[in-house]
């Protein structure tokens, strides 16, 4: 999926239009500043300015290489391994918080309220939670 804009003549962007900022991508956006600041530096320091904008260029791409790399996480896959609290004890169902809401919860170990729990498992929209052990 590629995230389009309003183009500079007022149209709206056809499918598959790249993201473009006056028709630069988005790391050249990034090296420019610094080439532009190269001319009103004196010579030696020309060239650290121009080292760091290509520090800057070479890690602004392999982010972004890492970040496209990863396959985002929403919703129910998000929630495997957070840490959920018991509002209703699970003995073995009962109800948990995670992030402000309140789900369904089964706790084959059991869990009283007020104990934190971590999210396992999903099933029909009930979560499978085992107990955060404490360290004594």
């Amino acid at each position: 999926m590629r995230v389009s804009s309003v183009s500079s003549g007022g149209t709206p962007p056809k499918e598959g239009d790249d993201w473009r900022v006056g028709g630069c991508d988005h790391h050249e956006v990034v090296l420019i500043p610094f080439v532009v600041l190269a001319f009103f530096v004196p010579w030696p320091w020309q060239l650290i300015v121009l080292g760091c904008g290509l520090a800057a260029e070479i890690t602004g791409v392999e982010w972004g290489r890492r970040l496209a790399r990863q396959s985002p996480k929403t919703g129910l896959e998000a929630m495997m391994g957070q840490r959920a609290h018991v509002l209703d004890s699970c003995h073995p169902r009962g109800r948990v918080r995670v992030h402000g809401e309140i789900w369904n919860a089964v706790c084959a170990e059991g869990a009283d309220p007020g104990e934190a729990v971590t999210i396992v498992d999903e099933r029909e929209l009930t979560l499978e939670v085992i107990p955060v052990h404490r360290k004594r």
